[in-house]
């Protein structure tokens, strides 16, 4: 259970890495490849797991597009509705439906770049983007220990 586990938190991470890479989200053009880069040379990848992935993440990329498209789209309408209208609560009820089928379908499309990902990928690869991911997360929480502290320390002044 254990393993599975690992293995399904390994792939999450690597395929939402991926996933943004390929649906040209994140921080700017410069970093897309960066990250991935990065990420692979910290895993020690071949240069043939390099092509898959890089492959893997260009045969899912138009999709990836439109599905953020989608739910920014859908977003936007809500935000741009009139609370004063009649059909206030219709318009909000269908476009909060469609918000929730486009995020299933991201959902779902991102959870099989990450399944075709991780099939490319050693069980040691995979391990070792787990212990990284776990490492990045207890790097955040004291992080946010920190600044609750220094929060509270504010306040008491």
């Amino acid at each position: 259970m254990k393993k599975l586990i690992l293995a399904l938190t390994t792939t999450a991470l690597l395929a939402s890495a991926g996933a943004t890479f390929a649906a040209g989200q994140g921080h700017g053009h410069a970093h897309r490849g960066a990250h991935m880069s990065r990420m692979l040379d910290s895993i020690n990848a071949t240069d043939a797991q390099r092509e898959q992935i890089k492959s893997i993440l260009q045969a899912n990329k138009d999709q990836a597009k439109a599905d953020w498209k989608q739910i920014a789209a859908t977003r936007r309408a809500l935000h741009e509705l009139d609370p004063t209208a009649s059909n206030y609560n219709s318009e909000v009820a269908r476009l909060a439906d469609e918000l929730a089928q486009a995020t299933r379908q991201a959902t779902i499309d991102k959870a099989n770049i990450r399944a075709q990902v991780a099939a490319v990928l050693t069980a040691e690869q995979r391990a070792t983007l787990a212990r990284q991911r776990a490492e990045r997360e207890q790097r955040r929480a004291e992080r946010r220990e920190r600044l609750k502290e220094r929060r509270a320390e504010r306040n008491d002044s």
